[in-house]
């Protein structure tokens, strides 16, 4: 069968584990009064902020914790112990934070989100599906002097649900390059999770709702996933193997900085561009090239088309792409190298690779 690296894999289903393990190791820290559920607490929302810094928003809502143990009577150095440690392990993080605060505008992927799409965001149809559900199975309320008590849960789970898309909300509209992207607020499912499970045993008798509405939540959620594409760049890398000694290797692998022409000042960011076809195996020299046709990336892709012409390399591009779709920069890539006189040799292609070698002007 098809093998492909994790170059494409995800931190998120981490994260959204490390939020839940904080939260719970959280409440046991408020509720037992034990050092060591603290320090658990750090320990995981330190990794749920390594998995992703917008974890941020999330994390934000479990600052209760520290909260209601001093409420609670908990000494200063109990607090000054969990936080010791919570700096220690998050300073690791910092340098790649203030890396990416520095080139926030060539990250943006999406527009400016409207009034509407946060409105959408803090309520998901998965949660309104979830106690739709449980009130239409559910054969009678509970009355008032029966229903469970509001507890510091609810101070947890509601902020939970809300801070991270409105965290992303402000911002994209304070730093005027917009993050609001769905994935990067999944860390508040397990919130919204537990605001169902709650809401659903304070205002409905059966358990038989508590199920239907954790199930209801349980498949829209999953409905609602959208599965990272895979790429076989073993097959991309036996192109490049079989190509000629003195062909130039042009490659596009679809990461978000090849839409920024600075990116392409220096050989420094080479590597990473390349990262997935080097741990496949790729060995011989890979020039990067940048994935938009703006003006800025225009001019770098003439120039290295000069150059090929120049020398009368043959060119290997290497590309990503989804499904039928290329990426604008290779586009521009292929039209400068036809327009310069080089021909397709040879198209070769592979689950969301495309490779297409291209001979060399004929002289005289």
């Amino acid at each position: 069968g098809l093998q492909t690296g994790a170059t494409d894999a995800r931190p998120y289903p981490f994260l959204v584990l490390s939020l839940i393990v904080a939260a719970r190791a959280g409440l046991a820290w408020v509720d037992q009064g034990r050092i060591r559920y603290g320090l658990g607490w750090v320990a995981a929302s330190a990794f749920a902020f390594a998995m992703h810094p917008l974890a941020a928003y999330a994390l934000l809502a479990q600052l209760i914790f520290p909260v209601l143990r001093r409420r609670r009577g908990a000494p200063l150095r109990e607090l000054a112990a969990v936080g010791s440690l919570g700096i220690v392990l998050v300073a690791p993080v910092a340098r790649q934070v203030l890396m990416l605060q520095a080139r926030q505008e060539t990250l943006v992927l999406v527009d400016a989100p409207s009034t509407l799409d946060l409105a959408i965001a803090l309520v998901p149809f998965q949660l309104l599906a979830a106690v739709a559900a449980a009130l239409l199975i559910s054969r009678s309320a509970v009355s008032r002097a029966d229903a469970p008590r509001w507890s510091h849960a609810w101070l947890l789970a509601i902020p939970w649900t809300v801070l991270p898309a409105l965290g992303l909300f402000v911002q994209s509209h304070a730093t005027g390059s917009s993050v609001f992207v769905e994935r990067y607020w999944l860390g508040a499912s397990p919130g919204a999770a537990l605001v169902v499970a709650m809401f659903v045993s304070r205002h409905c008798r059966s358990r038989v709702s508590l199920a239907a509405a954790l199930g209801a939540f349980a498949i829209a959620s999953t409905v609602a996933l959208t599965p990272v594409d895979s790429r076989d760049w073993y097959s991309a890398v036996a192109v490049i193997d079989a190509a000629d000694a003195d062909a130039a290797i042009w490659t596009v692998t679809g990461y978000v900085e090849s839409r920024n022409p600075e990116a392409f000042g220096d050989s420094a960011p080479n590597d990473y561009l390349n990262a997935p076809l080097l741990w496949h195996g790729a060995a011989r020299p890979l020039e990067s090239i940048p994935s938009n046709d703006d003006a800025g990336s225009r001019s770098i892709i003439d120039e290295r088309v000069r150059l090929a012409e120049a020398r009368g390399h043959p060119v290997v591009l290497i590309e990503s792409r989804e499904g039928a779709i290329r990426t604008e920069g290779a586009e521009y890539a292929e039209a400068a190298l036809l327009s310069a006189g080089y021909e397709r040799a040879k198209i070769d292609s592979a689950l969301g690779v495309l490779m297409t070698t291209f001979g060399p002007p004929a002289s005289g």
